[in-house]
């Protein structure tokens, strides 16, 4: 009788510890109640990093517990790459079932309007995962990317203005590269021929691009103001643009002074006082300008050569071929 007690003694402690057991196994797998997470996935990662960064991101109790339910209930998956939306009130099984579905890409857009300067790209790179703001500008100056660049300073001009999707692993290296790459497929051979015509290396189509970008208030003035320059250059006529003496003194265009001396500086930038092309772009031109110089208006509808041109108070554009009618629309519009 007394054996007989003590194995129901064992048999209840059994139970109450088989009980328990359960009971504790099925709060380790059961949902944390953790708010959302955004999970990132690498390239590389097996499921034991993955179990990890769930336990870490409160989205699991138990990375041992996740990854031994997924056995017993033979539900291993492979984990792809990418960015997955989870949250707390899903079970270990539901976190498991959206972790086999494809996530969404890890890219980061990267907008880069037209006509930024070198340092404004790299200042809108600088602070991402990519690199700070330094590390561009020391990668935008690898000249060896681009061969027109060989006798400037750095890839001003040929940094191609685009929306970019990137990867969280690329480099100011790789992404310098990207930039210039894209500008590679605006130079096709039948631009390159209408260059050849034009008796404009490369290095001068985007320096002169840069310049109708910086002076343009819109896609369609670039061709007449295109025109303009081509026609002063053919004459050996000062171009006379203020955005080249900004640039040349790094300064914004709103911060140059004439009554501060800005336009009496000699520097190679200075357009009034030195006849021909800036010595390098001062911007990185879109698409619109490059075709601009390729597709210049470069007279009125007499066939005189347009040699001036102003922007009014009410946003008028007015180019001219003399400089008499120039004075007169300035006096009148500004």
């Amino acid at each position: 009788m007394k054996s007989f007690r003590i194995l129901l003694v064992i048999v209840a402690a059994l139970v109450l510890l088989l009980g328990g057991g359960w009971l504790y196994a099925s709060k380790l797998v059961s949902p944390t109640g953790f708010g959302k997470v955004t999970l990132e996935i690498k390239p590389g990662m097996n499921m034991s990093d993955v179990a990890k960064k769930l336990e870490d991101a409160g989205l699991i109790r138990s990375s041992q517990a996740f990854r031994a339910l997924l056995k017993l209930t033979n539900q291993e998956v492979v984990v792809q790459e990418g960015l997955y939306d989870l949250d707390g009130t899903l079970s270990n099984l539901e976190i498991a079932k959206k972790l086999g579905l494809k996530g969404r890409p890890r890219e980061i857009r990267v907008a880069i309007p037209e006509g930024l300067r070198l340092v404004d790209i790299a200042a809108r790179f600088g602070g991402t995962p990519f690199g700070s703001r330094e590390d561009f500008i020391k990668a935008f100056a690898n000249k060896s990317l681009e061969a027109e660049s060989k006798n400037a300073p750095n890839l001003e001009g040929f940094l191609f203005p685009a929306t970019y999707l990137f990867r969280p692993e690329d480099t100011p290296e790789s992404i310098a590269k990207t930039l210039v790459n894209r500008f590679d497929q605006e130079r096709s051979n039948s631009r390159l021929e209408k260059l050849k015509a034009l008796k404009l290396s490369v290095f001068d189509w985007v320096t002169l691009a840069s310049v109708v970008q910086a002076e343009a208030g819109n896609n369609p003035e670039m061709p007449t103001i295109a025109g303009v320059f081509l026609n002063r250059l053919e004459i050996g006529m000062a171009l006379q643009s203020d955005p080249i003496i900004a640039y040349g003194l790094n300064k914004r265009l709103p911060e140059l002074s004439r009554a501060g001396g800005d336009f009496k500086i000699d520097t190679p930038y200075n357009s009034y006082l030195h006849v021909g092309l800036p010595p390098t772009p001062i911007n990185n031109p879109g698409s619109a300008a490059l075709e601009a110089i390729l597709r210049a208006k470069r007279t009125d509808s007499s066939g005189q050569k347009y040699l001036y041109f102003l922007h009014g108070r009410g946003g008028e554009f007015r180019p001219n071929t003399n400089f008499n009618a120039h004075l007169r629309d300035t006096n009148r519009f500004r």
